[in-house]
This record gives structure tokens, C-alpha cells and sequence, in this order.
């Protein structure tokens, strides 16, 4: 039977597609992207030169070299992608381009071009980024985006934006970010998620796997001017420089960050966080509590009885001199 063309069916909301992973597990290869889309019917549709339209719903579209969502002078409104997979290869440019207002991917897929099998241990031979794409998605207005169970691989940034306010945020919530590319010459800025503005507001990264070999950070909120009102919440990082970057060139407030793990899958070249001052400076409105050490199986970097002990913001890699990890009390805050 061949897969249903994608819809043309007008909406002003996205159907639900709520298909929670199962109880206690985070984002990886069983629940996130195409294949695990409610409804696959298994295979996908080639959608490819499709001019995206408001309040649209696509379904199960092959994509294969990317998609620009509207343009830099029409902004379309109210897209849902769901069940969909980008698989561009273009070093220099983004997998989807995003210029629309109010776009949401779900259970999608981003690749680089002509997919062969997914990495799906973060120790795989990465792809190179000459056979890869720059961004995933590369936000290109101010028009709120929301992803939800999707997989990223093969990136140098597997989503960059510039703006996010409390009327059109930025919502990423049970997806799997992991396996970047890898450049040979070392010039490429490999990230998880990406912002080098600043002034952002209204964030929201909940319940995501973010793991990498990557050369800066899993969550890069590098802008000079700073952020507010993040909600950080339930989230797996693992590797990069520093993993975590929450606006070190200025100073955030109103930052909630809760309950997430630091995996050892891979070593951070650094340590977990690029500048813990928010967190260690009192009035700013931010917290950190319940955050805490993960030491997975056939780690050697970190003592094993670390596992399951708190993690506080100022920590250091444990191979760095007089760095301390792993604490029996939960962080109480400057």
C-alpha cells in the first residue's frame, strides 16, 4: 500500500500526537523521529520542491534536499510537520530554513543527505561534515518554533535560533540531539542548540537527550546580551566542551534548572558549565536543585560511585585539579 500523500487539510492547531516514551526512559532511537510516528504507515511520501502553506498539516514527507519554510517576506503561519524526514547534505547551509510563525515539527527525522543506518551509540564514527549539513533547522524569524520527539544527527548545529519571546518561544521538548559531524580542519562550531544573540526569552527544553563529541556546548545560549525566563527541565546531556552555556557572556535571570542528569557517555573536553554565575549570584531569580550524576556502564573517567549523587553548577571535570564532582546534598543556591 503506498503512503498517503501529505495533507492539504487546513488547520489552526496541530492534531495531538502525544505518544509518551515509556515511563523513566529519555529520548532515543524507540521513541523519537519518522519511524516512530503514531500512525507510520512505513514508508514516507517524496515531498520534494513542496511549497509550504498556513495552516497545514504534512504527514510522512521524505524531504530529501531540505525545505525553506516561507521566505525572509512571507511568513506562513500554523505548520505542523509530523512523522517527516529532512535529509539534505549542504556543509554551508540549514537542512530546513525556517522563516514562518508559529511552525512545529513532530516525530521527525534530521539527516544528512542519502541516510544509511543511524548511529545510535554516541561512541559511532561520526559522518564527515563535508557529507553533512550545517543546521537541522536554522530559525530565520521571530515566529515561535515547537519540536517534539524528533532525532537529529549528523549536525554542526542541530537547531540554531536568534529569538524567542512569551508570545512566539521556542519549545523543544522528548527529542534525541546526538551524533554531530566532524570536521577534520577543526574550524567547524559544533553545538547541540545554538543562540549567539542573546536577549532571548521564554525557552523551554524539556525531556531531551542531548549527547555529542562536539567542540562547544550541548545547550549554547552564547549571546552576550543574556536570557530570561528558561525552563531547563528533565533533560540528558553528555560531552562537548562545556555542555552547558546559559548566557556566560551576560548575565540570565529567571532560570529554572531542574532536575536533569549529566551522563557520562562521553567526557566534556571542560566541564559541565561554560559560567555557573547565575546560579552562584543571588537576586537573580534562578535555580538549580534535583540535577544529578548518571555514570553509565564502562565509563573510566568517573568513579562509579558517583552514580545517582548530586551534581551542583560550579563542579569541574573530575580529571581537572582541585575540581570536585558528585555531592550527597542537593544544591542550596548562593
Amino acid at each position: 500500500m503506498s503512503a498517503p500523500a501529505p495533507s492539504s487539510a487546513t488547520t489552526t492547531a496541530a492534531p495531538s500526537t502525544s505518544a509518551p516514551p515509556p515511563s523513566g526512559s529519555f529520548p532515543g532511537p524507540g521513541n523519537t523521529g519518522y519511524q516512530n510516528a503514531p500512525g507510520y504507515p512505513g514508508q514516507l511520501t517524496n515531498c520534494n520542491n513542496l511549497t509550504v502553506k498556513s495552516n497545514t498539516t504534512y504527514s510522512f514527507c521524505d524531504f530529501p534536499n531540505g525545505l525553506v519554510v516561507g521566505s525572509s517576506g512571507n511568513h506562513v503561519s500554523n505548520v505542523t510537520f509530523i512523522g517527516c524526514r529532512f535529509a539534505d547534505t549542504n556543509p554551508n547551509d540549514a537542512n530546513v530554513a525556517d522563516y514562518g510563525l508559529n511552525i512545529r515539527f513532530s516525530y521527525s527525522t534530521f539527516a544528512p543527505g542519502n541516510p544509511g543506518s543511524e548511529p545510535t551509540t554516541p561512541g559511532a564514527a561520526p559522518v564527515a561534515a563535508s557529507q553533512s549539513y550545517e543546521y537541522g533547522i536554522d530559525l530565520r524569524s521571530d515566529g515561535g518554533l515547537t519540536i517534539d520527539h524528533s532525532d537529529f544527527w549528523g549536525f554542526s548545529d542541530a537547531v540554531q535560533f536568534a529569538d524567542s519571546t512569551q508570545a512566539y518561544p521556542l519549545v523543544i521538548t522528548d527529542s534525541w540531539i546526538h551524533n554531530p559531524s566532524h570536521d577534520s580542519s577543526g574550524a567547524a562550531h559544533v553545538d547541540g542548540i545554538l543562540d549567539s544573540y542573546g536577549d532571548a526569552s521564554y525557552l523551554t527544553f524539556t525531556h531531551d537527550t542531548i549527547v555529542g563529541d562536539g567542540n562547544t556546548q550541548a545547550l549554547a545560549l552564547q549571546g552576550n546580551g543574556g536570557y530570561s525566563h528558561l525552563t531547563i527541565t528533565g533533560n540528558w546531556f553528555a560531552g562537548f566542551g562545556y555542555m552547558l552555556d546559559f548566557g556566560g557572556h551576560g548575565t540570565s535571570t529567571d532560570v529554572t534548572f531542574t532536575g536533569n542528569t549529566w551522563g557520562t557517555d562521553i567526557e566534556p573536553a571542560y566541564g559541565p558549565v561554560y559560567d555557573p554565575h547565575i546560579f552562584t549570584t543571588s537576586g537573580l531569580g534562578n535555580t538549580w536543585s534535583g540535577n544529578k550524576l548518571a555514570v553509565v556502564a564502562g565509563t573510566s573517567w568517573m568513579a562509579a560511585a558517583n552514580n545517582g549523587l548530586y551534581w551542583w553548577p560550579n563542579d569541574g571535570n573530575p580529571d581537572s585539579p582541585g575540581k570536585v564532582v558528585g555531592h550527597t546534598a542537593d544544591y542550596s543556591g548562593p
